[in-house]
Formats: C-alpha cells, structure tokens, sequence
C-alpha cells in the first residue's frame, strides 16, 4: 500500500476535508477506488485537533487467519506434489523397472506407493485449490493484503525450495551423465522433478510480478508507465494475461492423468481388495506348510485335518486353515501314497486373481495342477497362481519313530 496516499489522506483530514470530498478527489486524480476506499474505511474520525483517528482493527485476528490459511496452502501444495510426482515415479518404475532391485520394481510394492500417492493427490488438491480460492477472494475484497507480510513470506518460501529442487536437480542430472549412468528411468524422473518444481516456480512468480504490477497501477503516475514512447499504450500479450488459467488448467490437467493412470494401474479398491485376499491366502497356505513339517516331527505322521493340526498346536485360531473371505477351510488331504520315502500331503487354495510376475507380467496357467515339491522350506510354492482352485503337493522326509 503507497505510504504516500496515506499520508495525504490524514493530511487531508487533519485540514478539515470530509471523507467524500477526498474519495472524490483521489479518484478523479486516477487512484483505484477501492483502494481509496480500503483507506478511508480504516479512519473513523477527526480529533478536536483534527487529527485522524484510526479506525479499530484487530490486526492478530486477521494475521493469525491469514497464517493458518497460507499455512494451510504450503502443506496441501507439499502434498499435492509428493502426490502427483509419487504417481510419475511409479509410472516410471513400470514402465523402466529397475532389475538390480527386485523388491523397489515388485508389483506389490508399486500397487502400494500408487495408493498412497492417489490418496495424497485426490484429498490435498481438492484443498490446496480451495484455500487458493479463498486467498485469491479475501485479496480482491481487500487489496491491501497482496502487500501483506505473511503472503510474501509464503510466496518467497515456496520460490526458493523450487528453485533450490530444480538446481539440484539439473546438478545431479549432470553429475550421472559425466559418469556414465544416465538411465533412461533417472532422466524420466529427474524430468519429472524439474517440471513439476518449473511449473510451481513459474506460477508463483508470476504472483510476485502481478502484486508489483497492481501495487505500482494504483499511483496516478503509473498510468504514464505503460505508453510507449510515441505515446500509446502498450497491450500487455495475451499469454500473459492469462498464464494464471494456462498453469491452472496444465495442473488439474497432469493432476487428472496422474490419479487416473494411477487407477488403471492398480485396478480399483475392488482390484486391491482381491488381491490383497489372495496374499493373505498365500501366506497362510506358507504357514500351513511349517506347521505341517512340525507335526510330523513331533507325531511322526501328518494331521488328518486341519483341526487335529490347530488342536496340536494348542492354538485355537481357525483363521490360519480358513480362506481370510470364504471363512472355509483350506483343501487338505493327508491321504496320498508315499514316494521315495516321503509321506506327501496336498493342500489347496482359491484364488481370486491370478498372481503377476512382478517385471514381465506373466502369469501362470489357469487350470489347476499339481506339483511334487520334496523341498518342505520353499517359500514360494503358493506365490505363483492362477485364478481359482490351485493346489500344491508337499512331501516331507518320513520321521523314524
């Protein structure tokens, strides 16, 4: 706000000029009337010296308001862009998967970070928009406030962590190719840095010009400061005008892509919520498995049901030899001929989906079949299924009594 048009406000006051006559002056002379207006709202009075009395205003109620708002903007962005740029990551990681890390590429790893990236995406920036909104609203009721501290705290702040992500960014870029090990996955994600702290800059930016440009228009001089110097006045570009919209509209845009392509990838809750049963499914046909070897050490024969296999145990849980959705007992049979020496069990399970390699995608027959697995401690038996009924033959080396 111009200290100047304050000062001749009180010094207009102060010599006897009602508020009417100085709105009136201050407008024809080329000030913004509301700013006049803001101004002279804030004066309720002359003195018996004619000094202008200020009108009461609750400053820490508006500072702490605008606080917790700007604050509030700050974490939704913050969350937006973990959001948005964990669901780009994991495009990325499907789309290159890492074959020194087996478990950073597995698919069920990928599932849960585009979860909680949609998540993140699909409540912050519904917020951050709104606060936005409602800044972008209290500044056109009051204009002042694109002056206020608190705001070009906020915008600086947010400047330099963008500024300071995408330097780092083009350093670390830079310092892997010199060496060698630019990969098609690290230049996906260092581009996906450096857009998303790009567009944030340029949006932010451009508010720190627009508070300038709008704080300057409101002195009567600054009507001379757009006119070229054969005298006309130069239109500012289009583009320009309307970059707010253009940043606005790329951002629902990448922010729309980014949550949809997110559930694609991972199906759906109902998607999720299958396969989530189906690894429960798996782990605890795996834990049937160890209970089975101890059994037959400890008996030297194997349970003839699954029940006599939890009475033995001395656990009395029947949701480690149930389906976790069907509430059933998992398929057993002890009643299979030995072989080689080895008393051999079969135990099956009913599967929802069928499991996915976690790079290629393949997935196994879907008929059911049977496998000899002498090997009681595989733990990998029941990882790789089809859809439907599926069982395993398991074999243990026959105790001596």
């Amino acid at each position: 706000m111009s200290a100047e048009l304050k000062q001749y406000i009180y010094d207009a006051l102060s010599k006897g000029s009602d508020k009417e006559t100085v709105r009136s002056t201050l407008i024809q002379a080329g000030w913004s009337a509301s700013i006049v207006g803001k101004l002279l709202d804030q004066i309720s009075g002359v003195d018996a010296q004619g000094l202008p009395i200020p009108a009461p205003r609750n400053k820490a109620h508006h500072l702490a308001r605008d606080l917790f708002f700007y604050v509030l903007i700050f974490i939704t962005l913050s969350f937006t862009t973990f959001g948005v740029g964990g669901l780009l990551f994991n495009q990325i990681d499907r789309w290159f998967p890492d074959s020194l890390n087996y478990f950073s590429s597995s698919r069920e790893v990928l599932r849960n970070s585009a979860n909680w990236a949609i998540a993140q995406s699909m409540i912050s920036a519904p917020l951050f928009f709104w606060f936005s909104r409602l800044i972008s609203q209290g500044i056109q009721l009051n204009p002042e406030k694109r002056d206020a501290m608190v705001r070009k705290l906020m915008i600086y702040l947010i400047l330099t962590i963008t500024s300071l992500t995408a330097l780092t960014d083009i350093i670390i870029a830079l310092t892997s190719f010199l060496s060698g090990e630019l990969t098609s996955r690290f230049i996906g994600k260092a581009l996906v840095v450096f857009g998303i702290a790009l567009l944030i800059f340029i949006y932010y930016f451009y508010e720190v010009r627009q508070d300038d440009r709008l704080i300057r228009s409101e002195r009567p001089e600054s009507s001379q400061a757009g006119k070229g110097r054969d005298g006309h006045v130069k239109k500012p570009l289009p583009f320009i005008g309307s970059l707010p919209n253009v940043l606005g509209a790329i951002t629902v845009l990448a922010i729309v892509l980014s949550v949809v392509s997110g559930f694609i990838e991972t199906g759906g809750p109902e998607e999720q919520r299958a396969r989530h049963m189906d690894s429960i499914r798996v782990q605890r046909l795996q834990n049937l498995r160890w209970r089975f070897v101890n059994f037959q050490r400890d008996h030297h024969r194997l349970p003839v049901t699954l029940t006599e296999l939890l009475d033995q145990s001395n656990t009395t849980d029947m949701s480690a030899v149930q389906d976790p959705e069907t509430k059933l007992p998992f398929e057993f049979n002890e009643n299979l001929p030995e072989q080689d020496g080895q008393v051999r069990y079969k135990l099956c399970g009913v599967f929802s989906r069928p499991s996915q390699d976690s790079n290629t995608s393949a997935t196994v027959s879907p008929e059911s079949y049977y496998t000899y697995t002498p090997d009681p401690f595989s733990n990998s038996l029941f990882e790789k299924h089809p859809a439907g009924r599926f069982c395993r033959i398991g074999a243990l080396m026959k105790e001596a009594k």
